[in-house]
């Protein structure tokens, strides 16, 4: 069983994560957990939140369609998704979980919490790049540093790109 955790990627088309469970062969659930505590924290417009909450109701009539049922969760803070998803994977018997890569600074520690808390639980965490064409720290300069002029690092961008 692969658990695919939906974050702000909220869609099934292109959608890298759910496609690589889907890869496996084995049976796939997918869940979502709202964090309005954390969500307010970081001034999201209540209008976000709607949006959210329709494209999820969307999400789930997609995932039906695939037969890939969806897990819902509201926590207060992202602190309390880890202990979720771990009972998750445990009532699932899950063989591994997948998500999209999130870049800012909190969600980035929460994948760092819930990777070794499924670590601990003989869980595979595996996270995708799906937001950008190059994952951050690809596009260096010749010193393996970041660019500090743009038109150098376009030319390392689409280099890159047409490799």
């Amino acid at each position: 069983m692969i658990l695919v955790w939906f974050r702000r990627d909220l869609r099934t088309l292109d959608h890298t994560a759910l496609k690589a469970a889907l890869d496996t062969g084995q049976p796939v659930v997918a869940c979502f957990i709202a964090t309005p505590e954390q969500w307010q924290e970081h001034h999201m417009a209540p209008m976000q939140a709607d949006l959210i909450a329709r494209r999820l109701e969307h999400v789930h009539q997609e995932l039906t369609e695939l037969n890939i049922p969806l897990l819902y969760k509201e926590v207060p803070r992202f602190d309390d998704c880890t202990q979720v998803i771990c009972d998750w994977a445990d009532k699932l018997n899950a063989t591994a979980a997948m998500v999209n890569i999130n870049y800012e600074v909190n969600e980035v520690e929460l994948d760092r919490k819930v990777s070794q808390a499924l670590d601990n639980r003989g869980v595979e965490f595996h996270a995708f790049h799906d937001k950008c064409v190059h994952a951050p720290t690809t596009v260096l300069n010749k010193q393996g540093e970041y660019f500090k002029v743009f038109t150098p690092f376009k030319r390392a961008w689409l280099q890159k790109f047409s490799l």
